[in-house]
């Protein structure tokens, strides 16, 4: 099985004991969400570079080849965003996640989350903020699409990301 969401609908369905990424009556609305935001599509030529080299040797030749034939390009290089198209790509960025913010806003000026009072994360949220860290890893703190990020809407995004540390944890 591949694509994020019929993994989480599976292990929801599989684990019914769990906290809920789909509360009832939302899975329509969240398919709907991801299909909406295009936070990786506005991100993914700052990123690809920065994934890319995060790989492995043998990961960078498996990345690039499925990359050539998705793209059709010769190398990585090809698409990432450099110069002035970087900067516009960065303002998309801040654009794409005040739209967010202020779709999650619409639940009350105390939510942090997509969904219900804005209180509880959802499946919506997990997908930000995988975004959102893959981010922050990939590029790391000091590169600019980070620096883009954190300092969003006065630092919502970091704050956004923290919700999620309690979720983090091993067990």
């Amino acid at each position: 099985m591949t694509d994020s969401l019929p993994i989480a609908l599976y292990l929801e369905d599989q684990y019914p004991d769990t906290p809920k990424l789909f509360p009832e009556g939302t899975r329509a609305l969240q398919a709907a969400w991801l299909q909406t935001h295009n936070l990786l599509g506005t991100m993914f030529t700052l990123l690809i570079g920065d994934i890319y080299g995060q790989c492995s040797e043998r990961g960078k030749v498996y990345f690039l080849e499925t990359r050539k034939k998705w793209f059709n390009i010769e190398s990585i290089e090809q698409v990432v965003a450099k110069g002035d198209e970087r900067v516009a790509k960065l303002k998309e960025v801040e654009g794409v996640l005040a739209k967010i913010g202020k779709w999650i806003d619409a639940n009350g000026e105390d939510a942090t989350f997509v969904l219900g009072d804005g209180t509880t994360p959802s499946y919506a949220d997990v997908d930000v903020a995988s975004l959102l860290m893959l981010a922050k890893k990939a590029s790391g703190t000091e590169s600019d699409l980070w620096k883009t990020i954190a300092n969003a809407e006065n630092g919502r995004w970091v704050r956004y990301l923290a919700a999620f540390d309690k979720y983090m944890e091993v067990v």
